[in-house]
């Protein structure tokens, strides 16, 4: 019987505006969301070489969550907290020796939800292990792809984009229109380089190619609808 590695990293109070929920009022307006995070995974190894591929990135963890909180517009703090923990499983595309936490609790909480009412402040935690999940992966000769999550009416992709290579949307998007952001250096469409955390929107008729002219591998997410 194997046991959960018993180190932690934990990333709390990350704050975001979001549409979220199932009321019209929720649908039209933002409204505060707040996610804490606990990831178990063995950081001897970081411990020992002192290098950040052997831990887990937590710039680019965080970086990631905002960007699929502000941007999906989850009905149940439930769905959105099950995006978070497969995004939080996912490998980092930009380093392929980087650190998969085994374990992941996810707490998300509507701190304004019943501010109105003064009644509680609605919150759910989501305990998951790595193998509760599948993921769908495809490698190109650019790099690869990896789905993060599908629900209904939105889906989010983590493409990896190889050193020097640059990697077509239009086919593994399927026409569709999306809203994507780099997770690290070296991404360009088209001339244009983006920057970490810098978002750009794509039409489900547009042409769009990822460059990556660093030495490194390159990755960003995207949120389809």
């Amino acid at each position: 019987m194997s046991t959960s590695p018993a180190d932690r990293l934990a990333l709390s109070g990350i704050e975001v505006e979001s549409i979220i929920g199932l009321y019209r009022s929720e649908r039209c307006t933002k409204q505060p969301l707040r996610c804490d995070l606990e990831l178990s995974f063995d950081a001897s190894h970081a411990a020992i070489t002192g290098q950040l591929s052997q831990t887990i990135d937590y710039h680019r963890l965080c970086t990631g969550i905002s960007f699929i909180l502000e941007n999906a517009r989850f009905g149940l703090l439930e769905s959105a907290a099950d995006a978070i923990c497969r995004f939080a499983f996912c490998p980092n595309l930009a380093n392929g020796d980087s650190v998969r936490p085994a374990e992941a609790s996810i707490t998300l909480a509507k701190p304004q939800a019943l501010a109105n009412e003064s009644l509680a402040v609605p919150s759910i935690t989501i305990n998951r292990r790595i193998t509760d999940y599948s993921f769908l992966h495809q490698s190109h000769e650019a790099g690869e792809v990896w789905e993060v999550f599908d629900v209904p009416g939105y889906s989010a992709m983590l493409v990896g984009v190889s050193a020097g290579a640059q990697l077509p949307l239009k086919p593994i998007v399927n026409r569709r229109g999306f809203v994507a952001m780099p997770l690290g250096s070296g991404t360009f469409r088209g001339d244009a380089e983006i920057h970490r955390g810098e978002m750009f929107k794509s039409t489900a008729n547009d042409p769009c190619v990822l460059r990556n002219e660093s030495s490194t591998d390159a990755e960003a997410l995207l949120l389809l609808s």
